[in-house]
């Protein structure tokens, strides 16, 4: 799920059922890192490591066994900040201190945007992944390594950032670089990754198959419905099930748009 600024500022997501969860990741894209994140459920988040650049900033901030609720809203915060949000909730065990690794990418005008290579130290970690752009074409972004993206909305001026909001499971602990890109040439770009453990005592967390529902543009905020991915089929122990939710709120209208698999 995600939202985006109509005006620069800060903005909060519609509800969603985020009961079950055991790590919540939020993703934004925003000015110079002028934004803060919270949600309606008083969790604080950490941020992984961030890289201050000239234009665009893509963040991920995660918080582990948070407080949850059938009704959980998201809220980037901040003025003259230009951002956008997405927002992705996960289960399964989660060892004290989750974040393993993480790295990043930036440049110009360019139609690739690498993360950068990292290699989780276990099977099956989750990889949360942020892009930001000046410019993105929703119709050709990509995300390469078997990469699922949950959210994407591109840029408007006097008004938000682009934001891709993804995600990997890595099955194996090998080094990846997952790499957005799209048709057309962007600019001022940064992209982030980073991998959590789940289930870590258990070397890892097990992983089911994913099936997508999604809402299409013209549904009015009045129509809105929660709803939540869930892991299909059999998963061996330690039984875990990653849920995550995709959605678009429009920023005048009230329209939403979603994207999965």
């Amino acid at each position: 799920m995600g939202a985006t600024s109509g005006e620069g500022n800060g903005v909060t997501t519609a509800a969603i059922d985020t009961t079950g969860a055991t790590i919540l990741f939020i993703c934004i894209s925003d000015l110079l890192q002028g934004a803060t994140v919270s949600d309606n459920q008083s969790n604080t988040y950490s941020p992984c490591n961030e890289t201050t650049i000239s234009t665009g900033c893509a963040r991920i901030f995660y918080v582990r066994n948070p407080t949850t609720s059938a009704s959980h809203t998201f809220s980037v915060n901040g003025s003259g900040v230009f951002p956008s949000i997405g927002a992705m909730a996960f289960s399964g065990g989660t060892p004290a201190s989750p974040l393993d690794q993480e790295n990043h990418g930036s440049g110009g005008a360019d139609t690739s945007y690498p993360c950068g290579s990292i290699t989780p130290t276990e099977d099956n970690e989750v990889i949360p992944t942020c892009l930001s752009a000046n410019s993105i074409d929703i119709t050709g972004l990509a995300l390469d390594n078997g990469g699922t993206i949950v959210y994407s909305t591109p840029t408007i001026s006097g008004q938000h950032f682009g934001i891709g909001v993804g995600y990997k499971i890595q099955t194996t602990a090998a080094a990846i670089n997952l790499t957005w890109s799209q048709t057309n040439q962007g600019s001022g770009w940064e992209a982030r990754d980073a991998s959590f453990k789940l289930a870590a005592a258990a070397g890892g967390a097990g992983v089911g198959s994913y099936r997508g529902t999604s809402f299409h543009p013209g549904k009015t905020m009045s129509n809105m419905a929660r709803f939540m991915q869930r892991a299909q089929g059999i998963i061996l122990p330690p039984k875990v099930v990653f849920r995550k939710t995709l959605s678009t709120i429009g920023t005048k209208t009230g329209s939403r748009q979603t994207h999965n698999e």
